[in-house]
């Protein structure tokens, strides 16, 4: 049976308190105390080690008494250690230590247990340390639970871990680590709040220290650093999940600031040495039935001063790859619209609106980073608009749009601007369209295309071409001045600049393009119809020269290397209530020392055809007079006046050419008057001489010189009349009829014979000299042959013709009477 129990108890007192057990070893006045050791004994081969047990006693109606456990202080060392130690186990499991305050069954239960370091009262205080023991080879360390109680229906106890606040120093640290693992993974840390099944969960706070005079204390969460051959952990940051309701929300930031500035907020992730750096991943959540969450980027705002910078960029690159990529996108849409991609910068109510800029990066060595802008692309409906819109303006100007590439460097050329439509498979493609915006009460905008100047090679071209079509017509160019609808429309110039010093200025070439199988395009030119007012003037002129001769105006028609060439026709406007339009083709005024220019109306060479004709004329008319066409040279103040010449052409193996200048004919009245004479004399000169010629031959004979009217039907045949001028101061002049002289055969002969009259009688030929004046004799009449050399002179013969049926006709001759002096002989 069990061994004798051993008993120690004090007196009880009904009124007061019960008797005091003390039990203490002895002083050691020169050395240490004595030990007091109560213990129970070894247990046997079965049995369990006694228990020990050192408990107060209960109380009815008061508190139960205390139970103090502590080593004496030591007024010159060190005080003594208090150890409550639980057995080990070499087969079984090492004993326990427990400390539990006391229950209430009415009331809260029995204050925290308090375990802590001694006081130092001149130095620091003595720390705590709550561990488990080492683990053997094959088990774990033994847990830490650090836990408030269960509630039924109050609140569950708080469980708190600090250091104390410090006076004078600094305040201690809090820190919760667990342990490594050599061959496993490292220990877990978990901060949990609690759950609650009938309202929010508990709140989970991890905030530093307040500092009141300076800065607050930082707090760092982070993953350790990982080994040579793994990566360093996780770190996650995440609300969680909600079946009914909104998952919670997710705050990084930092504090307000009073009177200094806000503190920044920073996410990045880490670099790599041999591989990619960590990305870095912003997403909002997705939603199955409706909007997926906003993922929003916004700078601080500033009350008094400008709003906080919002930058968005990758690092540099290293030496021999490129920097990171920025790709603003929204994402794709299955049956709906894809979201928006705004870029813009908010609105100024008392300043100016901020800019919006998107630059690419230069290049040092290769080429700089293109800007790329692309609305999107549709496999059914038309594609995205790309719109590029400057700010409006309520009170003033709209904003300017520029869009140019940057200058050049040394030894390169400035970018190109294309402005371009994209091509269509099937259907038209799209229009190109530059212009300003209309204007309500002021002038509409100017529209200026212009290429670059150039200091020591040729300035840019400017070239508007129509698009060309594989199956129909090109497109066309149109340029047109703008409307006025109550005034003038505008100025359509298109001129060359003006030349350098030892240049010319550029050329002006309006032309048609080339035809391979159909008719080359027309050029036309000319100003518009007017319906109240006076059409527009069409002038063509070249420009002058100061020192060189001025520029030529050429106007050709097409040649033709099948068929005939191209006609070219100048007609003046018609008049359909009054007089058509002046035609005027004349050269400039001549300067003091040259000649006005020549006038050539002329057709062109032929090879073996005929030449083409000249027609100089006017046109018929219905109810007036046909229009006169004259041909007149200039007058001269101290020179020759000018020339006239009419010449036909010349052959080289059949006739020359015919030149016959006629009146008009009457058709029921008398034909036009056919007058050719040369102007008056002058006061010391002699009127111009009228020569009727045929030209020289070499070996046949010349051609006839005839002067006659025509035959009349009904009427009287015309009259021909050839006469010499007057004199009033010296004779009258001499008029000669000859025939031509021969070197080696007879003269030409010469006939006087009038007309036959089939009928009647033939006309009469007279030869008679006019009457003579006051103190002269009338003129002479001589009928003789030529004197000759070597044969006979030529007959005279004067006689009448014979007749069939009548009297031949009679010869008379007879010399006239005088009334004052003798008849004549």
């Amino acid at each position: 049976s069990g061994g004798g129990g051993a008993y120690i108890g004090l007196g009880r007192s009904e009124r007061h308190s019960g008797g005091r057990f003390e039990s203490s070893s002895g002083i050691g006045s020169g050395s240490s105390s004595a030990s007091l050791i109560l213990k129970s004994t070894n247990s046997g081969f079965c049995g369990s080690a006694g228990a020990l047990r050192f408990s107060s006693g209960s109380s009815l109606s008061s508190n139960g008494g205390c139970l103090v456990l502590a080593s004496g202080y030591g007024t010159a060392g060190r005080g003594g250690a208090v150890l409550i130690v639980a057995g080990s186990g070499t087969s079984g499991r090492g004993g326990r230590v427990r400390l539990g305050a006391g229950r209430g069954a009415v009331a809260t239960g029995g204050a925290s247990v308090v375990v802590g370091g001694g006081e130092g009262t001149c130095s620091s205080s003595g720390y705590l340390s709550l561990g488990s023991t080492n683990s053997g080879a094959s088990g774990s360390g033994g847990r830490l639970a650090f836990s408030s109680g269960s509630s039924k229906d109050g609140n569950s106890g708080a469980v708190a871990l600090g250091s104390g606040p410090s006076v004078g120093g600094r305040a201690g640290v809090a820190r919760v680590s667990v342990g490594s693992g050599t061959s496993g993974l490292g220990g877990s840390t978990s901060l949990g709040a609690g759950r609650s099944t009938g309202t929010t969960g508990g709140g989970v706070c991890v905030e530093t220290g307040e500092g009141t005079a300076t800065s607050g204390g930082a707090v760092y969460v982070r993953t350790a650093n990982g080994g040579g051959g793994g990566a360093s952990s996780q770190l996650v940051f995440s609300s969680g999940s909600s079946k009914e309701g909104n998952s919670g929300a997710l705050l990084v930031g930092s504090g307000a600031a009073s009177s200094g500035r806000g503190g920044a907020t920073r996410l990045g992730a880490g670099s790599g040495t041999s591989g990619s750096g960590g990305g870095l991943s912003l997403e909002s959540g997705r939603s199955s039935t409706l909007t997926g969450g906003t993922l929003r980027a916004g700078s601080g705002e500033g009350t008094t001063g400008s709003g906080g910078a919002l930058r968005i960029g990758t690092s540099n690159a290293g030496a021999g790859a490129a920097s990171g990529r920025l790709v603003f996108s929204a994402g794709a849409s299955t049956s709906g619209n894809s979201g928006s991609v705004r870029v813009g910068s908010g609105a100024a109510t008392g300043g100016r609106g901020g800019r919006a800029s998107a630059s690419v990066g230069s290049g040092t060595s290769g080429l700089g980073g293109a800007l790329s802008l692309l609305s999107g692309r549709s496999d059914v409906a038309s594609g995205g608009v790309l719109s590029a819109t400057s700010g409006a303006s309520a009170s003033a100007s709209s904003g300017i749009a520029i869009i140019s590439a940057a200058n050049a460097g040394a030894g390169g050329s400035s970018g190109r601007l294309c402005f371009s439509s994209g091509s269509s498979k099937a259907g038209n493609s799209g229009r190109l369209c530059v212009g300003p915006g209309p204007a309500t009460v002021g002038r509409g905008g100017a529209a200026s295309v212009s290429a670059g100047s150039g200091t020591s090679a040729s300035g840019g071209g400017l070239t508007f071409a129509a698009g060309r079509s594989i199956a129909s017509s090109g497109g066309r160019v149109l340029t047109v001045g703008g409307e006025g609808t109550a005034a003038s429309s505008g100025l359509v110039r298109i001129t060359s600049a003006n030349g350098g010093t030892a240049g010319a200025s550029g050329r002006l070439a309006f032309s048609s393009g080339r035809a391979a199988a159909g008719n080359g395009g027309a050029a036309s030119l000319g100003s518009g119809t007017s319906t109240a007012g006076r059409a527009g003037v069409v002038a063509v002129s070249a420009g002058g020269g100061t020192s060189g001769s001025g520029g030529s105006a050429i106007a050709a028609a097409g040649r033709s290397a099948a068929v005939s060439g191209g006609a070219f026709s100048v007609d003046s406007g018609d008049g359909t209530a009054s007089s058509s339009g002046m035609l005027v083709l004349g050269s400039g005024n001549a300067g003091a020392t040259g000649s006005s220019g020549r006038l050539v109306f002329s057709s062109g060479t032929a090879a073996g055809g005929n030449s083409g004709e000249v027609l100089v004329g006017s046109g018929s008319t219905t109810g007036g007079c046909g229009g006169g066409v004259r041909a007149s040279v200039g007058c001269s103040a101290s020179g020759g006046g000018g020339p006239l010449g009419w010449t036909s052409g010349r052959s080289g193996g059949s006739s020359g050419g015919w030149l016959t200048v006629g009146g008009g004919g009457g058709a029921s009245t008398s034909s036009g008057v056919l007058f050719v004479s040369s102007g008056n004399g002058g006061a010391a000169g002699l009127s111009g001489q009228l020569a009727f010629s045929s030209g020289s031959t070499c070996c046949g004979n010349n051609g006839q010189v005839r002067a006659g009217s025509a035959a009349s039907t009904a009427g009287r045949g015309g009259l021909v009349d050839l006469c010499v001028g007057s004199g009033t101061s010296a004779a009258g002049g001499t008029g000669q009829i000859r025939s031509g002289r021969a070197e080696s055969r007879s003269g030409g002969g010469v006939h006087l014979q009038a007309g036959e009259g089939a009928g009647m009688s033939g006309g009469s030929v007279v030869a008679k000299s006019t009457n003579g004046g006051l103190g002269g004799c009338s003129g002479r009449l001589a009928f003789s042959s030529g004197s000759s050399v070597s044969g006979n002179s030529g007959r005279c013969a004067l006689g009448s013709g014979a007749s069939t049926e009548g009297g031949g006709g009679r010869i008379s001759v007879s010399v006239g009477s005088g009334t004052s002096g003798g008849g004549g002989a």
